[in-house]
């Protein structure tokens, strides 16, 4: 059987992120996010330009082992290896620093 978690990248979308977002992190000013860019499990999506948002910031998800994406954290330079993000992915994904 395979784990949901190593195929995740194959079916993430900015929809799914962004029903996550609003579950997990409500905001007063609505966010809008942009296509994701995933590895492995580990995604980053950063939000459009809207007039009540008007500064992009990432946004940091990560799958867990049941397939399941959660909000880690958010900002526009994003200590990754921190949230738990491997190095190697850390610096495939804009915004991350490690």
């Amino acid at each position: 059987m395979t784990n949901p978690a190593a195929t995740a990248c194959e079916h993430v979308t900015r929809q799914q992120l962004q029903q996550v977002l609003e579950a997990d992190h409500g905001s007063s000013a609505p966010v809008v996010l942009g296509e994701p860019q995933c590895k492995e499990s580990w995604a980053m999506a950063w939000s459009e330009h809207t007039d009540v948002a008007p500064q992009p910031t990432g946004y940091l998800f990560a799958v867990s082992s049941q397939g399941f994406w959660h909000y880690i954290t958010q900002g526009s330079a994003i200590d990754c290896t921190a949230n738990g993000v491997p190095a190697d992915i850390a610096t495939m994904l804009r915004g991350c620093r490690t």
